[in-house]
Order: C-alpha cells, then structure tokens, then sequence
C-alpha cells in the first residue's frame, strides 16, 4: 500500500509537471500553424480555380487560344489586363515577340502554340519549316531584331505600380527573353562571335538539336506522291547546308582567333559525337568509322 501510494504521488508529480506554459505555448503554435496551412491551400485553391475560369471564359469568346497567348479578358475584371499594361500595349508587344521568335525560327513552328488542330499544324509545317540556319548574316539579323524588341519595351515609360504582379512579371521577363536573343544565350549573339567556336561541353547550341527538329518536322512529310518527295528532299537540303555552314563558322574561328582550348575542343567534338552517335560510329557507309582529333591538328 505505501508502494502504491508513492507511486500515485509521483505519477501526479509528472502530470502537473508535464502541463507548463512552454508546452501550452508550443501548442498554441502548432494549431495556428496548422490552421495556416489549410487557410493557404484554400486560397492557393482558389485562385487557380479563378485562372482557369479565366482562361476558359476568354476561349469561349474567341479572344484566345492557350495560355501562351494574349487575350484581352472582358467577361471578368479580375482577368483583365490593367489600365496600366493596356496604355503600353504590353499584350501586343508580347504577342509581337512570340510571332517574330517563330518567324525567325522557323525549325520551331511544329510547336507553335497558337496552331489549332492536326491538320492545320501539318500544313503550317510542310510550309514554313526549314533546318536551323547558322549563316552569319542570319544569326546577326536574329540578334538585330532582337534587341531592337528590346529597345522598343526600354523606351516604353512604365509605373510599375500601376501593373499587376504577373504583369510584372510577364514585362520582366519579355525584356531578359529579349536580351538573351529570344532566351538563347548560346551560338545566337552575332556580336558575341560565339558562334564560330564550335559546340561546348554540354553542346546546348542549335547544332546540337538538328536530330530533334528532323523528327519533329518530318513527321508531317509523309509522301503520297513524286512532288511529296521532292519537297521532302528539299527539306533536308536545308538541313545539310546548315551543317556546312556551321562548319564553315568553325573554320573562320580558326583564322578569326576564335577557338576554345584544347580540352575544350576535345569535350565538344566527344559532345556531338555523343547527340549523333550513329552518324559518328557508322558514318553514312553504315560501317563502323575511328575519327582521331589528330588528323585536324
């Protein structure tokens, strides 16, 4: 019984010891915090359902196509642009941008966004697209026109205030998407003469992507007749030009100065080899070929 007693005593020690301020206090947080949560994924909720309302609404009334698109929205004023964005024609002028970067690129239009249907997208394809052209005077045409996109939202007189947050954003990030050559910082600055050095480690130029647009613009060639595969054949001329151009760009590198180090050549020849590796073990005699880097010293 005194056992007993003792034993009553200390476990009523421990629960009155147990309940402090500090761990009510702890507890007081943690349900806020809780509370914090759900009230956050309520609104976070919320407002995407409001966005796709927004957009839903916009296509319905024809002022739209996707999400990469500018429509002006009227069926809401949560959805519209702000009078700010609307007096600098900040809709138009990213439409603008979106349009020339596919005219400039036309190895791109297979996913123009804008293009409705399987049918349209084919047609579109067959007619506009052409390889990636790495001529010099096109590359300086795509920076010309770049920054002077560029140029023209810089002398544009903004309050920043008066914009909505993703307004902001969107007027951010058309001027660094225009700074960075229509957001390629790769081989694409004219002036920046990067484009006569050949690919780098990583070989995120163009060049490297030739394979990838081949497939994703023949898909929409097939040929049912003689004049289907003449256009398929013209096609892929562009295609090789546009590999002896870039290989002439290498070469007037070379005279020009600009070139990388030797290790730096050596991880670039191993990183298109690597993005067109059966074209480097087979060649196009289909047999297996040995390039030696000492055969171009």
């Amino acid at each position: 019984m005194l056992m007993e007693e003792i034993d009553l005593k200390v476990r009523h020690r421990y629960e009155r010891s147990w309940i402090t301020g500090e761990r009510i206090a702890l507890l007081v947080l943690i349900a806020v915090g809780v509370v914090l949560v759900i009230v956050g994924i309520v609104l976070l909720a919320l407002a995407s359902s409001a966005d796709k309302k927004c957009s839903n609404e916009g296509l319905n009334n024809g002022e739209g196509s996707g999400p990469t698109s500018s429509p002006s929205y009227k069926t809401s004023k949560r959805c519209e642009f702000s009078a700010e964005a609307k007096r600098i024609g900040l809709d138009e002028f990213v439409e603008k941008v979106k349009d020339t970067y596919y005219t400039l690129h036309p190895f791109t239009v297979p996913f123009h966004p804008d293009i409705e249907g399987l049918l349209e997208r084919a047609e579109r394809v067959k007619s506009e697209y052409v390889a990636y052209d790495p001529t010099p005077s096109v590359i300086k045409n795509r920076t010309d026109i770049s920054w002077a996109l560029l140029k023209e939202i810089m002398s544009k007189e903004v309050n920043m205030n008066a914009l909505k947050p993703r307004e902001r954003k969107s007027l951010a990030q058309v001027k660094h998407y225009l700074q960075h050559m229509f957001g390629q910082p790769y081989d694409v600055n004219y002036y920046a003469g990067d484009w006569m050095m050949g690919p780098n480690l990583f070989c995120w130029q163009p060049i490297c992507y030739h394979g990838y647009d081949f497939y994703n613009g023949m898909i929409y060639h097939k040929p049912f007749n003689a004049n289907d595969v003449e256009h398929i054949r013209k096609k892929l001329d562009t295609h090789k030009l546009g590999i002896l151009r870039y290989i002439e760009n290498m070469k007037m590198g070379i005279t020009k100065g600009m070139v990388r180090s030797v290790e730096e050549c050596v991880a670039g020849v191993n990183s298109v080899k690597r993005k067109y590796l059966n074209v480097s073990l087979y060649n196009e005699t289909g047999k297996r070929v040995r390039i030696h880097l000492e055969e171009f010293a």
